[in-house]
C-alpha cells in the first residue's frame, strides 16, 4: 500500500515513519505542509494516489487536520484516513461523531501495534475492492483479486485458479504481475502465487490452503522466502524474528514456515 504521513512536527513523521518501515515495504512520502500534500494529490497519476494518509489535527497553519480531511475527500473519496493528535481527549468524541467517516484515530507517542493493526484493516479494506481485469476471446471480465490462489503459466495460455474456479488468458504471467498487489510472488517462472493462500512454506515449494503444491525454482529462494516472512510480519502483532529465534528455526536449511503453527503459538490473528 502506498502510505502518505502529513504532520507539521518532524519528530513524529520520524517516529511513525520507522514503525511503517518496520512492519513492512510500504511506499511512503511524508510532508510537513498540508498545502504542498494536497497540491501533490491533485497532481498525482493513479498509480501513486495513496490508499492511506496519516493526518495530524493540530497543524500550525489556517486550517485543521479535519478541513483538509474534506478536501483529501473531495479530491479522491477512496483515499483512507487516519488522524494522528496528541490530544487523545480533546479530539477522539469529535472524530468518532463524523459524519463522513474517518478510517481510523491514532495518538502520539505512537504504538507500534496500533499501527500494524491498522495497516492490516485497510489493506484488507482496499484488496475487497481489487479485482483482475482481463480478457478472453475478446470477452472482458473481473476477477475478485482477494480470491485468486495462484496463476500458472501453460504454453500459451495463463490460467488464473481462484477459490470458485479457474479462468483463462492469453496473457503471460509478467503482464499479468505489475497488476496485481504486493502480495503475489513470482516462485517460478510458471507460477505466481498468492502469499495469503499460502498455508506453508518449504524449501523448495510451498504449499496452498487448499492442498496445491507449487515449486519454488531455485533462483526465486531467497526472494520468496523473504516475501513470505515479511507478509506474515505485516499479519502479526509481534515480529516473526522473534518467533523463529525462539523455535531456532531461521538459518536451518531445513526451514519452513506454517501459518497454522503461527496461530496455535498466538502470533498470527
Amino acid at each position: 500500500m502506498r502510505i502518505w504521513i502529513c504532520d507539521d512536527n518532524n519528530e513524529a513523521i520520524s517516529s511513525l515513519s520507522e514503525i511503517i518501515e518496520e512492519i513492512g515495504s510500504h511506499p511512503l512520502e511524508t510532508f510537513v505542509d498540508p498545502v504542498h500534500m494536497l497540491k501533490a494529490l491533485k497532481n498525482c497519476d493513479a498509480a501513486n494516489v495513496p490508499e492511506i494518509v496519516f493526518l495530524d489535527i493540530e497543524l500550525k497553519t489556517d486550517q485543521t487536520g479535519f478541513d483538509v480531511f474534506e478536501q483529501i475527500s473531495q479530491i479522491n473519496k477512496s483515499i483512507l484516513i487516519i488522524f494522528i493528535t496528541a490530544y487523545s481527549n480533546e479530539y477522539a468524541q469529535e472524530v468518532l461523531l463524523r459524519t463522513d467517516n474517518p478510517f481510523g484515530y491514532l495518538t502520539k507517542p505512537f504504538e507500534a501495534d496500533y499501527v500494524r493493526q491498522y495497516l492490516n484493516k485497510a489493506s484488507h479494506v482496499h484488496r475487497q475492492g481489487r479485482f483482475l481485469c482481463c480478457k478472453f476471446k475478446g470477452k472482458e471480465f473481473h476477477i475478485k483479486e482477494s480470491s485468486i490462489l495462484y496463476l500458472e503459466s501453460a504454453k500459451h495460455v495463463t490460467k488464473i485458479v481462484t477459490n470458485h474456479g479457474t479462468y483463462r488468458v492469453y496473457e503471460k504471467i509478467s503482464e499479468l504481475l505489475p497488476r496485481l498487489s504486493n502480495h503475489f510472488i513470482a516462485c517460478h517462472k510458471s507460477y505466481l502465487v498468492n502469499l495469503e493462500a499460502v498455508n506453508r512454506l518449504y524449501p523448495n515449494m510451498l504449499v496452498l490452503e487448499n492442498g496445491k503444491e507449487i515449486p519454488i525454482s531455485r533462483s526465486a529462494k531467497a526472494k520468496v522466502r523473504s516475501a513470505f516472512n515479511e507478509f506474515l510480519k505485516s499479519q502479526m502483532p509481534q515480529s516473526l524474528d522473534e518467533f523463529q529465534n525462539q523455535s531456532d528455526l531461521s538459518n536451518s536449511s531445513e526451514y519452513s514456515c506454517d501459518r497454522q503453527e503461527l496461530i496455535d503459538n498466538g502470533i498470527l490473528i
